[in-house]
């Protein structure tokens, strides 16, 4: 009997179904593993949001285009000399696409680092709003309060005004 955990953080049956999904297919975990060159600490910024999670480790897992790969045949017969073709091709065009694909390397690294990037700084403009946000909450609070307690030891004088005049007007009244 194999047991596998999931882990979602929706109430939706359908998110919850996709999580047990995910585990059987193999994952085990709801949450991609941080392949090599991936900063774990990225993961943990995007846990909430599994799709960006998923796609940052796709990102870095296959933004390296090697020129020399070819499609490898499996067929019983000429797959061996189709794969020795493709190798032959491969050699000797190689320096017409060089350049190409050492520019495509180097721009989809560089947009692998930029989203990296991205990621972290919206954390940390998300955790600065908070403590902004929370702090002047806790201030503009702290200040509606102390107004408060004013206004009520203000109406806490003026009732007792009021109740000295009606006292001094009944007894003005009651020596006439």
């Amino acid at each position: 009997m194999t047991i596998y955990w999931s882990h979602t953080d929706s109430e939706n049956a359908a998110d919850a179904l996709a999580a047990v999904e995910r585990a059987l297919e193999g994952q085990g975990e709801d949450r991609p593993q941080a392949p090599e060159g991936v900063d774990p600490r990225l993961l943990e910024i995007v846990r909430g949001d599994p799709y960006l999670a998923e796609n940052i480790v796709a990102a870095h897992a296959s933004w390296a285009i090697d020129q020399h790969a070819i499609v490898v045949s499996r067929r019983p017969m000429l797959g061996w000399a189709i794969n020795r073709f493709q190798r032959l091709v491969r050699r000797a065009t190689w320096w017409y696409g060089a350049p190409q694909w050492g520019q495509v390397n180097v721009f989809h690294g560089a947009v692998v680092r930029v989203l990296a990037a991205l990621v972290r700084n919206q954390h940390w403009l998300e955790q600065r709003f908070e403590d902004v946000a929370g702090g002047h909450v806790l201030v503009r609070t702290a200040l509606l309060e102390q107004q408060l307690l004013a206004q009520r030891e203000e109406l806490q004088a003026l009732r007792a005004r009021v109740a000295e005049l009606e006292a001094r007007l009944g007894e003005a009244g009651r020596d006439q």
